[in-house]
């Protein structure tokens, strides 16, 4: 494959044109379609290459994704960089990529309706260190300047999705169970196919008591059960930490901003749970393990657990804990990351570099504070067994926050 629609094109940028912030959020470079160029690809491609000898990339099917894939090969290519496309083309298919073939670097490229947005995943399945950020943004600033002729550049690899859905059926069965998916987004379709490997009927929403709904990303799931109730990401992921330790399962990782309600289960079944950010050897056992890590590992293992057991879906939920979860965004004109290391140093809280999060204990519940994805904001999200509770918690934090971003 030869790309050579950048030929003749000055690695310099375009007049008029600043460069947004280098990494917007950990592992992501993120910005408008003026600030997210294919000269900005270009020379992020060229950056990383000095870096990573081995470089996996991907992206959705938008246009201008394809065209900033094409972009980044053409920059890293010049450094003699080992480049192999996929067609993994959501964030979760992506990460499991990256960790099942142990690339340096892999990249995935999406457009998600609101910005564009560059992930750069280490080979665990992980956002990059910010050790790596600051080598990628030193390079990146250099004042190299040169001209792009053709460049040669490896095969793709094919299958990447089939090879992610795979993995998931392999100790699995949920032969005779009937779901429904929603939607038709990639991480919906993959979704599809998986539980179908796994043995599950796949049905249409109005003749099934269960209904999928999974995020684009594949990264969260909601389902609706057999009382057409909703449950929302964080219950399944407290019902599936519930299962895994209702089986005898002793140690189970989570994320850094993951419910602390999975910690109480645990405790309750004599169970222990690494905290990534908190605890040694947490990224170690979290990028070993399936669940937790993405929505399609989540649903196979519940839905094996129900075809298994026959016991519905709203029965399980009433097993967990009472908990409840409530966010808001707050805008705010201060840095994100000022605000959230001004929080940590006034309180004993758990602070996460890959996902920049803080959580801190409070009187009958526990804080939650993260960047926000959308654009300056955090997320203020209060967990409690009592939503009173959990309001007052979000509503106390939130006038906090917009104190501390005025002062």
């Amino acid at each position: 494959m030869r790309n050579d629609i950048f030929h003749h094109t000055p690695l310099v940028p375009i007049d008029g044109l600043s460069y947004p912030t280098l990494f917007n959020e950990p592992g992501e470079c993120s910005g408008s379609a003026t600030e997210i160029t294919p000269e900005f690809a270009l020379k992020l491609g060229y950056a990383c290459s000095g870096i990573f000898n081995r470089i996996s990339i991907c992206a959705t099917e938008h246009g201008i994704c394809q065209l900033l894939l094409c972009a980044f090969i053409s920059g890293a290519g010049i450094s003699g960089a080992q480049i192999l496309k996929n067609d993994a083309d959501f964030y979760a298919a992506a990460s499991y990529v990256a960790l099942a073939f142990d690339f340096e670097l892999t990249v995935f490229i999406e457009n998600d309706g609101t910005k564009l947005r560059i992930h750069l995943i280490d080979k665990n399945g992980f956002p990059i260190k910010e050790d790596t950020q600051r080598k990628i943004v030193s390079n990146f600033g250099t004042n190299a300047s040169f001209t792009i002729t053709d460049i040669q550049v490896s095969n793709s690899i094919h299958g990447t999705k089939e090879f992610f859905a795979s993995n998931f059926k392999q100790s699995h069965s949920s032969k005779g169970l009937a779901v429904a998916i929603r939607g038709n987004t990639s991480s919906a379709k993959v979704l599809k196919h998986t539980l179908s490997l796994c043995g599950c009927e796949i049905v249409q929403k109005e003749k099934c008591n269960l209904l999928f709904d999974i995020s684009s990303d594949g990264l969260k799931l909601r389902i609706r059960d057999e009382k057409h109730i909703w449950h929302d990401e964080s219950h399944i992921s407290a019902l599936v930490a519930y299962l895994f330790f209702s089986n005898n399962k002793k140690t189970l990782a989570i994320d850094a901003d993951a419910p602390n309600v999975i910690e109480q289960i645990a405790s309750d079944c004599g169970g222990r749970v690494l905290r990534i950010g908190r605890d040694k050897n947490a990224e170690e056992t979290f990028k070993k393990q399936h669940i937790l890590r993405n929505a399609v590992a989540d649903a196979v293992y519940l839905c094996s657990y129900l075809s298994s057991s026959k016991e519905p879906l709203f029965s399980l939920m009433k097993k967990l804990p009472d908990f409840i979860l409530i966010s808001q965004e707050v805008n705010v004109k201060s840095d994100k990351h000022e605000i959230i290391s001004h929080f940590a140093e006034l309180k004993n809280g758990l602070y996460k570099e890959n996902a920049e999060s803080l959580r801190i204990c409070a009187d009958g519940g526990w804080i939650n504070i993260t960047p926000s994805r959308t654009g300056r904001a955090l997320r203020i999200t209060a967990e409690s067994f009592n939503e009173e509770i959990a309001s007052e918690l979000c509503k106390l934090y939130v006038e906090r926050t917009r104190h501390f971003d005025n002062t």
